[in-house]
């Protein structure tokens, strides 16, 4: 992982989530870009400081320079403030954009050939826990690269656990042995946990002897560990991540049925808001 994107709003949320970020840009020694998306600039209105008159600000190109300037300087601040000296060496490219926020991170991730993109979820509402927004959805849906979702009040306090819920239809060793390089990186286990349905009649023995044989240091050095359970779905990886005090739970975006039904946004939306705990969602390779 070379590239990460950070988007930010320069709320104090924000400066709580770039905290995951830079952590994370430390252990795999990579660049993190910052993004700043702001409204679409529109004709101003001005008042002649000399005789008090009304005139239309022609030049819309030049106001929309300025703008962008000042906003590339706000953010190179943001970064620079938040960012201890001995990283700065890994601060990179700053992308001021204006118009559709979903569709200006989409181009700077393509653009930019980003492996990680960073960003918050919205503020818990009182009558549902609506942490994905729009923007969020279409960014998780278009992505080209795994997307990091944290919660609105969350601060960095370690990655001491990851529960991955994974999907033993058919063993996706390429996606485990990618998680694995962060359970490396963050000194931490990987919990594999396969949520059985009522109304699935599976027998995951034999997926869970492939992992098995592909992994034995990793399995006897306590990097990765199974469990399964029969139930439902949302429930039990809910149950699970805080039986474990997990730190950040990983959704695999795949295109057998079971897991299009996980990765719905309402059930993502759900476990995200019960959990309160950074989720990392990326696509299956199989």
């Amino acid at each position: 992982m070379k590239n990460l994107l950070f988007l930010t709003n320069y709320s104090t949320h924000s400066e709580y989530h770039y905290q995951y970020t830079l952590r994370i840009a430390q252990h795999f020694k990579a660049t993190i870009h910052f993004g700043h998306i702001f409204p679409i600039v529109t004709p101003v209105i001005l008042e002649d400081q000399v005789d008090g008159s009304i005139v239309f600000a022609r030049n819309l190109e030049h106001y929309a320079a300025i703008e962008y300037e000042e906003e590339t300087e706000k953010l190179k601040f943001f970064a620079e403030r938040q960012t201890p000296k001995a990283n700065r060496h890994q601060l990179g490219d700053f992308f001021i954009r204006s118009g559709n926020v979903a569709t200006e991170i989409l181009e700077i991730a393509n653009a930019k050939q980003i492996d990680l993109i960073v960003m918050g979820m919205s503020q818990k509402k009182k009558l549902a826990n609506a942490l994905f927004g729009n923007i969020s959805l279409a960014v998780l849906n278009k992505a080209p690269c795994p997307v990091f979702l944290v919660p609105p009040q969350a601060m960095y306090l370690g990655i001491n656990n990851i529960v991955y819920a994974v999907d033993f239809e058919k063993p996706d060793l390429v996606s485990l042995r990618l998680l694995l390089e962060w359970a490396k990186a963050f000194d931490t286990t990987l919990h594999l946990l396969y949520v059985i349905p009522y109304t699935v009649v599976i027998k995951p023995t034999p997926y869970i002897d492939a992992f098995l044989e592909a992994f034995p240091e990793e399995i006897a050095e306590g990097l990765i560990e199974f469990q399964y359970v029969t139930g439902d779905i949302q429930k039990e990886i809910i149950e699970y991540v805080k039986d474990i005090d997990a730190d950040m739970v990983v959704l695999a975006k795949g295109a057998r049925k079971f897991w299009k039904y996980l990765l719905t946004p309402s059930l993502v939306e759900r476990i995200a808001g019960e959990i309160d705990v950074s989720v990392l969602v990326f696509k299956r390779t199989i």
